[in-house]
């Protein structure tokens, strides 16, 4: 689920989300996005996600919360995603002088 701050808001509303990305839309907007700041954290899956995702309440789940920015630093889009469990992974890259770290669907 994503909130869009407005003005914005007003001006992606009719987008048809199933054919072109949040991020597209806000840049067809105008609308330049700096950064992202995200949580994942694990939660068990409520009852309305449970019947939404086919899946039984309590399930193991990740829980996704993301602020995106503006250059200017003003937040333009909060985001918070229910996962499932069986369906994400966490890769990692270690090294002495740095971390690379990506996440997606399981393959």
């Amino acid at each position: 689920m994503s909130w869009v701050r407005r003005p914005v808001a007003d001006q992606i509303r009719d987008r048809d989300f199933t054919a072109v990305s949040l991020y597209t839309a806000l840049a067809d907007a105008g609308v330049t996005v700096a950064r992202a700041s995200e949580v994942v954290r694990p939660g068990l899956l409520d009852p309305a996600a449970a019947r939404h995702l086919h899946e039984p309440q309590g399930s193991p789940v990740l829980v996704s919360t993301r602020i995106t920015y503006t250059l200017d630093a003003t937040p333009v889009v909060s985001d918070h995603a229910t996962i499932l469990g069986s369906m994400m992974e966490i890769r990692t890259e270690r090294a002495a002088t740095g971390l690379s770290l990506t996440w997606g669907a399981t393959s």
